[in-house]
């Protein structure tokens, strides 16, 4: 067995990032660095209203892809991925609400509960959870 090192790891990542948009036409990839570029940028043009319909459209779009490629693909309902993704939304508000602390630092404090609460119930039942999927 090999050791791996950091430029074998580098290497790896490289060669993964390469097949992914081996088959994507120039002008798209150039399209979704222009993207990542305004995403990036957005936060510090916007106003609090647009960045917070900005928030919420794309973690209604994260969710709308996970949903597809679970039930799509796989054919499984999970509900898991809300389930932790709630709970640490929950230890947020909760902390904001309580204890006046700053949403950003109570999202670090919930995403460690979420975790932790996401491990146990992968150890306890494995990677089919009955509590998260659902099977048609």
């Amino acid at each position: 067995m090999s050791a791996t090192t950091p430029s074998s790891i580098a290497a790896y990542c490289t060669r993964v990032a390469a097949s992914l948009v081996e088959d994507v036409s120039r002008p798209a990839v150039t399209m979704l660095g222009i993207f990542l570029a305004a995403l990036v940028i957005a936060p510090f043009l916007v106003n609090d209203y647009l960045l917070t319909v900005l928030i919420v459209v794309l973690y209604f779009a994260f969710t709308g892809q996970a949903w597809n490629i679970m039930m799509g693909f796989a054919g499984q309902l999970s509900l898991g991925h809300a389930i932790y993704a709630g709970l640490g939304a929950y230890i947020a508000a909760v902390l904001f609400k309580q204890f006046a602390i700053a949403p950003w630092i109570g999202f670090f404090a919930g995403l460690p509960v979420a975790a932790g609460c996401g491990a146990t119930v992968f150890s306890r039942f494995g990677s089919a959870s009955p509590a998260s999927i659902l099977r048609f």
